[in-house]
């Protein structure tokens, strides 16, 4: 969102805040319009939120209970007087007098005694929603957490416990973004008083407020507390969403008061305000007219919004018809609420779903189904909706089916279309499966598309223009229900495909040939034996690479920039010159929000073993208060040390400490460097003035020696588990290993170089590190899987590279979390470790997508860690074509499919052409030589899989992706 920091320097590993202030949010509309809805909502799409309170208990008609059980018959103007009168009289009939059983008497039946939030937070997760509401306080005025300023509150009684707080932390456990649903704004005129009702009794005034008049206005206390406990939720629990009912606007429509529009807006620019200080995105609905478009995101409850509207809004809907618990009761139509959701979505709107438990706790079965159903349908469609935007039209066709909340009589014709775009690409979406086989797309062809398919289907589809329409032909065979997705591409990846010339750069580096000659980064130079201490390399499989630094600060985007010249300049010049990076990049890394702790908590869930953070990168800034350097935080942060707090916290999450150090330093090295690799003339100094390579005087030792302290002194004070050279220096094993922790590791790219020569590879090399995914060929692992070589390949997540960066919004990017899985498959299979790199900003915190993929990640560790820890390999790729892995035994093999979401090969391109080859949609799984079968099963479910032998091979279908898109794993027994 727009916040009140402009920042000087950009965030490239870390996300620094060198920052200039200037005004807070105020309650002034032009302040509060300065708003811009964060990422995570706009590309969510779907929510859902949670009503729940003591009108679960009666369970009679509708959540307005409280209300409605005290009717009078002499109340002014009452509107549907018969339909009100209904609830007293069932309450009297059911319950007794209203002066002997109130509503506070239900509060004890509220006993939520088989309430399980984490549930709830496994249920949301597969529905596909991005964000939930908790049910923190209805108009009823029972507050659902131990509230300060609501004594009448669900801690103290009936069910005594927090079930804000409860739902809050299972939710973000699940990387779902949280918050609370809030209708407190029509407390003070929900009740209604009469001596007969035990409204009347003062004792009573914690839960339905002060006596009042039918009609009397409200008052400002009544905004005042109102007011105090929307910032009592926000300073308890820190919501990403508040949902804010439209009964706030009660006093103004109604009474021309003020008051509570008045609080809306100091509520809003304090919570507003409150996410800078967090720096957290944030969102707050509203209704009716409590504020103006643009300030929040406008709720439309049971309608939609007219064309596109150009800010994100949203529509909210209940699954079954009821808000509240009230009975049994089927949950609408599947089809219905996935007709309403495509129409919202191409309208730039979201949709957020109300369930309604049990007193007890507990979903029935009817909503609980038709959450199921749609996180199914996305699992299949969710390209086309999550992180897509509008086209230029929503579409064709009346598709009205959740209009005004309505589960019946609401129309759609049968033609109707709408569309999304992402990525380049055109969604259709029909509602109607033709029998001619033929989708008439209108005003499509000015798309002009190249290539169609159908989303969960396979291959590509015939399209054909008929004037500004497209007529798309769909397979033979219907696939699927509901609601259908086409997808139109029109020239798909004609980038370079860079990494696959990477690959294949690197087969030709190897002679072609299986015993050919290593690359350098494959091999080992004095190889030592694996120290005992050490042998926990072996079977880690997974480790945390981070990258941060000064590097990671605006302006700056990489270390390398220093080294790397503007296209075309003549005479060379560098993108960063060196000194306006030592000038800026060490001044703007704040690090004013690290939070190790929270990494690694995270890490370690999503199967991480071991972390490797930059101690010291090439520009020489030391992440620890070092003596013998003045460029570090022993000069810019006041002596704080930032690796002391990574270590606790990797210890403390039971993982290995480990350093990468750079043996180069381009601050000491600045007189004795040319900052271009360049042959003759080219190049530049330290000021970026051109300087010829051939003038460089050698580097004294004394600088040598220098940077030699610098490593023991991070030994000494942290005794890492492993050492990560990036460029070595001259030491050797008994200064290093030796002295300060005789089972330390040490991989393969301590180089040494020194008057443009190199001198050696020093201490010692205990496993290689190649480093980027797409130059892992199998001719060079081959001879170290052979050799028993212990190796690790590095690569890193985020799209911005290894250290932070947001130009175009990389750095809160992440690659396809299904090829980074995939990645380790593989790499497992070949016996090695993946160092999976993470880009903090220069604030210490990480983007919400990182985080978002540690939780997708420990999902699937949940049933998939089997199968990537404490393996084996065997057969890929040489005898399957998906990646193998197995049990110490041998007696279960763990086939790795090919991600479901990999559905267009003709559309692969970069990673997806290396990884999948072989693997094309409608190829099965094979392979060749396997012992006899006892049993083949998707190993997340148990369910028994079919499987066949041809012509010797093992035969499998390629199963459909998994939750979240991650690949399936199917078991074999032997």
């Amino acid at each position: 969102m727009k916040n009140y920091w402009i920042f000087a320097l950009s965030c490239l590993a870390g996300g620094s805040y060198a920052a200039v202030h200037q005004q807070p949010y105020t309650t002034n509309h032009e302040s509060i319009a300065s708003y811009d809805v964060p990422a995570w909502y706009s590309e969510g799409k779907l929510g859902v939120f949670m009503h729940l309170s003591a009108f679960s208990v009666p369970a009679f008609k509708n959540e307005w209970y409280a209300s409605n059980m005290y009717y009078a018959d002499d109340i002014p103007n009452l509107m549907h007087p018969e339909y009100r009168k209904s609830f007293r009289d069932h309450h009297e009939k059911t319950y007794g007098a209203l002066k002997d059983f109130g509503y506070k008497d239900f509060i004890p039946m509220l006993t939520l005694e088989k309430f399980d939030a984490d549930y709830y937070a496994d249920l949301i997760k597969k529905s596909g929603a991005a964000y939930f509401a908790a049910p923190a306080v209805h108009h009823d005025g029972f507050a659902m957490w131990d509230s300060k300023e609501i004594d009448w509150n669900a801690a103290k009684m009936g069910p005594k416990r927090d079930v804000v707080g409860e739902l809050t932390e299972a939710m973000r456990g699940k990387g779902i973004k949280t918050g609370v649903s809030t209708h407190y704004g029509r407390h003070w005129k929900y009740y209604t008083f009469r001596p007969e009702f035990d409204t009347w009794d003062p004792a009573n005034e914690g839960l339905y407020g002060k006596r009042r008049g039918d009609k009397d206005p409200p008052r400002p206390e009544d905004a005042l507390k109102w007011e105090r406990v929307m910032n009592e939720l926000v300073d308890t629990y820190q919501p990403d969403y508040i949902f804010v009912d439209g009964g706030i606007c009660d006093g103004r429509s109604e009474y021309k008061k003020e008051y509570f529009r008045d609080a809306m807006y100091r509520v809003v620019a304090r919570y507003y305000n409150q996410s800078v200080e967090l720096e957290k995105g944030v969102v707050l609905s509203w209704k009716r007219d409590a504020m103006e478009k643009g300030e929040a995101v406008y709720d439309s409850e049971g309608s939609l919004e007219d064309g596109i509207p150009d800010r994100p809004w949203q529509a909210h809907f209940t699954v079954n018809g009821s808000w509240g618990y009230t009975g049994e009761k089927p949950g609408w139509p599947v089809g219905k609420m996935l007709r309403g959701f495509v129409d919202i979505v191409s309208r730039n709107g979201n949709l957020l779903l109300n369930i309604g438990p049990r007193p007890d706790g507990t979903l029935d079965e009817g909503q609980e189904r038709v959450l199921l159903e749609i996180g199914q349908w996305l699992q299949i469609n969710g390209e086309g909706i999550t992180g897509s935007k509008p086209w230029t039209t929503y579409g064709s066709g009346k598709l009205n089916s959740l209009a005004a909340g309505s589960p019946d009589g609401n129309k759609n014709d049968p033609d109707a279309v709408r569309y999304t775009q992402k990525d380049g690409a055109l969604y259709a979406w029909f509602v109607t499966w033709p029998e001619n086989g033929k989708v008439i797309l209108p005003k499509a062809a000015s798309f002009n598309p190249s290539a169609a398919r159908l989303l969960g289907g396979k291959g590509a589809l015939n399209i054909t223009k008929a004037g500004d329409d497209l007529v798309v032909e769909l397979p033979e065979q219907k696939i699927a229900q509901y609601v259908w997705g086409l997808k139109l591409t029109n020239g798909g990846d004609d980038t370079e495909d860079d990494l696959a010339a990477v690959a294949a750069a690197a087969v030709a580096m190897s002679g072609g040939d299986e015993s050919g000659s290593l690359p350098t980064r494959y091999r080992l130079a004095k190889p030592a034996p694996f120290p005992k201490g050490g042998e926990w390399f072996k079977k880690a499989g997974l480790g945390l690479f981070i990258h941060w630094g000064p590097a990671s600060v605006d302006d700056i985007e990489d270390v390398w920039r220093m080294r790397q010249p503007v296209k075309g300049s003549d005479p060379l010049r560098p993108k960063v010159t060196p000194e306006f990076y030592y000038n800026n990049a060490p001044k703007g890394f704040t690090a004013e929000n690290y939070d190790p702790d929270k990494w690694m908590v995270a890490a370690k869930k999503a199967g991480f073993r071991y972390a490797v953070l930059t101690s010291k990168h090439h520009d020489g800034y030391s992440l620890w208060p070092s003596k013998h350097t003045d460029l570090g935080v022993q000069t810019f942060l006041g002596g704080r040390d930032l690796l002391q707090p990574y270590v606790d916290a990797v210890r403390k999450n039971n993982m290995k400490v480990g350093f990468y150090f750079s043996g180069v330093d381009w601050n000491l090295d600045r007189d004795y460097m040319n900052y271009y690799f360049s042959r003759g003339e080219e190049g530049w100094d330290f000021l970026g003035n051109p300087m010829r390579q051939d003038v460089v005087k050698p580097l004294p030792m004394e600088i040598v020696e220098q940077k030699k302290k610098m490593v023991f002194e991070v030994m000494e004070r942290y005794r890492p588990d492993l050492w990560w050279w990036d460029s070595g220096l001259p030491l050797t094993v008994e200064e290093t290993a030796g002295k300060y922790n005789p089972d330390m590791l040490f991989n393969n790219r301590g180089n040494w170089y020194h008057g443009g020569t190199m001198k050696g590879t020093y201490p010692v090399t205990h496993y290689a590190t190649p480093e980027g995914f797409p130059s892992l060929e199998w001719k060079h692992v081959k001879q170290l899987v052979q050799a028993g070589t212990p190796w690790e390949i590095c690569m890193t997540s985020q799209r911005s590279g290894w250290f932070y960066h947001n130009t175009n919004g990389l750095g809160e990017q992440t690659g396809a979390l299904e090829d980074i899985m995939y990645a380790l498959a593989r790499v497992r299979s070949w016996q090695g470790n993946l160092l999976l790199n993470i880009s903090p900003r220069a604030d210490g915190t990480l983007p919400d997508a990182v985080y978002s993929n540690f939780g997708k990640m420990a999902d699937w560790m949940e049933w998939g860690a089997v199968s990537m820890f404490d393996t084996k390999g065997t057969h890929f790729p040489e005898q399957s074509n998906v990646p193998i892995t197995t049990s110490k035994d041998g007696k279960t093999w763990y086939l790795h499919a090919r991600p479901g979401a990999q559905l267009d090969a003709a559309s692969w391109g970069k990673w997806k052409k290396i990884y999948y080859t072989g693997t094309e949609p409608g190829k099965p799984i094979r392979v060749g030589d396997v012992p006899k079968v006892k049993s083949v099963k998707l190993l997340r479910t148990g369910k028994t899989v079919d499987y066949s032998f041809e012509h010797g091979e093992l035969i499998i279908p390629n199963p459909a992706a998994g939750p979240d898109g991650l690949h399936e794993v199917l078991e074999v027994k032997f």
